[in-house]
């Protein structure tokens, strides 16, 4: 009687240690997942009307990701706290993302600032986000951005520029780049971006704790 109790016990162990491991790489993937969805925003740039339908795709994907990551993050954290964190992130994320915020971001950590040559200026087949001209430019360390306007006459690309040198992510004119609209969206993608990390560093921890220390099983959600 004793083994066949040992042998339950066991095989119920590993199965629990099974269901944690599953739940926890579901999660690694999905927060995965979502960080390289903001990527792809960020870099997407706007240049053509066809990645329009990228953007709107990237959108949903992103959209959907975030609900994904909030759902697994509550289950391991389970307190109410943290399941409005979770509620603030998951519908911030994408919205953040579509602003100036991430391209602006990226640009803090990678980007040069230089009044740069405009080339030429050549007006785009169609609006692209109710931009219809394209400035082509030339900077002093060889870079080559390209930036959406929607005057064909703009006096701020007069003045330095914000660029990435590899053009990865949208050129912004300095003055625009620092004015107090741009800096807001900056601080609201930075603060939802390290809160979403914070998060999901408690609740990998929380979960691998649980998988290795205790006898619980994975749960489904608390109810709301």
């Amino acid at each position: 009687m004793a083994t066949v109790r040992e042998r339950w016990s066991s095989y119920s162990e590993r199965a629990r240690r099974r269901a944690w491991l599953q739940h926890l790489s579901g999660y690694i993937v999905i927060t995965a997942l979502v960080l390289s969805m903001i990527v792809a925003r960020i870099v997407a740039g706007f240049v053509s009307p066809e990645t329009t339908v990228l953007n709107i795709l990237i959108f949903a994907v992103l959209s959907v990701s975030s609900f994904s990551w909030w759902n697994f993050t509550r289950r391991l954290l389970r307190n109410s706290v943290s399941t409005l964190i979770g509620v603030l992130i998951f519908i911030g994320i994408p919205l953040a993302s579509y602003t100036d915020g991430g391209p602006d971001s990226a640009l803090v950590l990678t980007g040069r600032t230089a009044t740069c040559t405009v080339v030429a200026v050549e007006q785009l087949p169609e609006p692209v986000w109710g931009n219809h001209w394209r400035y082509r430019l030339r900077c002093p360390d060889g870079a080559e951005p390209q930036v959406l306007r929607d005057d064909p006459d703009d006096q701020a690309m007069s003045g330095p520029l914000v660029y990435h040198p590899a053009d990865l992510v949208p050129a912004r004119p300095l003055v625009e780049f620092e004015d107090d609209t741009s800096t807001a969206k900056r601080w609201v993608f930075q603060a939802l971006l390290a809160a979403f990390l914070l998060q999901t560093t408690a609740a990998l921890t929380t979960g691998v704790t649980r998988w290795l220390f205790t006898t619980a099983e994975p749960s489904p959600p608390p109810e709301n």
